[in-house]
């Protein structure tokens, strides 16, 4: 038995004898070339110095270690990546920008919104790198400073990306039920913030030269009808001349509060 196992430790031996010295003078372990035909979205000096040189000099820790550094990338640069083996120590790397939706402004500065609820400064040192970026929807988005507290307690770095507080489901979700009331042409911004356990919205419209803002509770229930019945309101000649703050969020009933245009109050 004993010989057996003697027999086995020498052939493995002489195996690895003979990788290590096939490697040593042929480097048949080396990374090969890293190919990256997306270098209009991502320069490749964003890639190499997150490739370690234990990498280079043995590809097979590099493809065991790509998926670090795709998320190293994609929590730094808003950008999604793929790295793949396409052959014997090559691999190719893609990059796609995020696309923003939305706009938002949060906790003092502005952040962009992409799909997957992912988000980044507009500021980001990158932005004007891999392309203009500009949102898809005109209507701004305001976040209260106290949204995403819990989830986000650090100070966030210029280049960081994060996870939105609020899914971007939810933001159009939202446009939706402004497009089928009709209003969301109109729609300017929507500000978003907590009241004790609730989350609300408020719309703010120009309509011709007047300017309504609607309070409506954040779960989008009951906002076709309550549309409806503020359409109704808004024909009232008793408040034209002046902007108005619709309150929908009392059960059963809608308060209505007129402002005159002269004193600027929003």
């Amino acid at each position: 038995m004993s010989n057996k196992w003697l027999k086995k430790a020498a052939f493995f031996a002489l195996l690895l004898g003979t990788i290590v010295a096939l490697e040593q003078n042929f480097q048949v372990l080396r990374l090969r070339n890293i190919t990256i035909p997306t270098l209009e979205v991502l320069p490749d000096s964003i890639l190499w110095p997150r490739v370690s040189s234990e990498n280079i000099r043995y590809w097979p820790l590099f493809y065991l270690d790509k998926d670090k550094v795709i998320k190293d990338i994609e929590e730094n640069i808003p950008v999604t990546v793929t790295i793949e083996c396409t052959g014997w120590g090559s691999f190719s790397f893609m990059a796609r920008p995020l696309k923003p939706k939305f706009m938002v402004f949060w906790r003092g500065s502005e952040w962009f919104v992409a799909d997957g609820g992912l988000m980044w400064s507009v500021y980001h040192p990158m932005n004007g790198v891999i392309q203009a970026q500009k949102p898809e929807e005109n209507m701004i988005v305001i976040w209260s400073d106290a949204l995403g507290r819990d989830s986000v307690k650090h100070e966030m770095a210029p280049e960081e990306i994060i996870s939105s507080p609020i899914p971007l489901s939810k933001l159009e979700y939202w446009k939706k039920l402004l497009e089928d009331s009709g209003f969301y042409e109109n729609t300017k911004s929507i500000s978003v913030f907590p009241e004790g356990e609730e989350i609300y919205v408020e719309v703010l419209m120009r309509l011709g030269s007047q300017r309504v803002k609607v309070k409506l509770q954040a779960s989008g229930e009951n906002w076709s009808l309550l549309f409806k019945a503020i359409k109704n309101i808004l024909k009232d000649p008793e408040i034209s001349g002046y902007d108005v703050f619709i309150d929908t969020t009392y059960e059963g009933k809608i308060l209505v509060k007129k402002e005159r245009k002269s004193t600027g109050v929003w």
